[in-house]
């Protein structure tokens, strides 16, 4: 059973529009064909407001052509944005001016931001999964500065269906990883208004792929219901293990069926590794996803030591049966009893 499903989703037969293509590109010279592909992409990112758009991998290279392009504006990063962006940064910090922002500890959202030019920051905060408010700090971004610009990581609330609380204003980019609905990796796209199309470098358009992304992202809104059932399974899994178990963000500030659990005193990669056993996956966060043993990047820039952020196992589900939630609390305390 995956216990990880916003960070690693299943890839779904929408991938027929990318695969059943008899080339990778379309035909240079054909006008008609990249028109529609034109307006297949506005479709897309009039839905949510906007005028234009193009091509985003959510790749580290993808982040770093950006942040050169914005090399001279003041940049309010948030550090619990996407790994590869987090790349990025590390890699931009002597090219770029930066200002690093985070999550508060004791609410996982970010509330407080300097005087920028440019704000790069996820709706949905990587491995706490905690919503930022969006729509209130746009307001208070815009009231400081009109001329500021807010470039926003929407994935995960796409994923799930839900209808954003905020517009794409032509002060702001989405960003959208195909990735999230099920596309394959590397299939992304940003959507703003035209004049800033400019920030990205020109692609060739993908055929078919906006049109397939736009109709993923309506079959969500209409179709996914969900049933939060985080309170439930904390309130269970706390019962049976009582001061061992804690959260690293309150149930109020995440999103439905997710929980930032904080299982004390052991690492989460030795409880990984003992729920695989049973065919159950899950991470402690971005890293681990990509394969990396360092701990939880988002935890530690907010304060946490090495040793508190390896306690961290970063849930997303549709349901638990409670089995599941036996089988966990059976081999974490497995752990604890081996001292390792």
């Amino acid at each position: 059973m995956h216990l990880d499903l916003l960070q690693n989703p299943p890839l779904t037969d929408i991938n027929h529009c990318l695969l059943d293509r008899k080339t990778q590109n379309i035909p240079p010279i054909s006008q008609a064909i990249f028109k529609h592909n034109q307006q297949e992409i506005r479709a897309l990112s009039a839905h949510f407001g906007g005028e234009d758009g193009g091509n985003f991998s959510f790749s580290s290279g993808s982040f770093l052509e950006l942040f050169i392009k914005l090399k001279d504006y003041k940049i309010a990063f948030a550090l619990s944005n996407h790994q590869q962006a987090y790349q990025a940064y590390k890699l931009a910090k002597d090219l770029c001016h930066f200002y690093p922002i985070t999550p508060q500890c004791d609410t996982g959202i970010i509330t407080d931001l300097p005087a920028c030019d440019i704000y790069l920051i996820p709706y949905i905060n990587q491995d706490l999964l905690t919503y930022n408010p969006i729509a209130k700090l746009q307001n208070e971004i815009l009231a400081q500065n009109p001329n500021a610009l807010m470039i926003i990581d929407i994935s995960y609330a796409l994923a799930r269906g839900e209808t954003l609380n905020f517009k794409l204003c032509p002060q702001s980019i989405f960003l959208c990883d195909g990735e999230s609905l099920g596309f394959l990796r590397g299939y992304g796209v940003f959507l703003t208004s035209s004049k800033n199309c400019s920030l990205f470098p020109p692609t060739r358009y993908v055929d078919g792929f906006y049109t397939a992304f736009l109709s993923e992202i309506k079959r969500r809104e209409s179709s996914l219901k969900i049933q939060d059932q985080k309170e439930q399974i904390f309130k269970y899994l706390k019962q049976k293990l009582k001061d061992d178990l804690d959260l690293f963000a309150p149930l109020d500030s995440s999103m439905p069926n997710t929980l930032a659990l904080r299982f004390k005193n052991i690492k989460a990669r030795n409880l990984l590794q003992s729920l695989f056993l049973d065919q159950i996956f899950g991470i402690n966060g971005q890293e681990c996803l990509f394969g990396f043993s360092s701990p939880s990047f988002v935890l530690q820039e907010m304060g946490y030591t090495q040793d508190q952020a390896r306690e961290l196992l970063s849930l997303s589900f549709d349901a638990i049966p409670t089995h599941i939630l036996d089988t966990l609390i059976l081999h974490y305390q497995n752990l604890r009893n081996l001292e390792i």
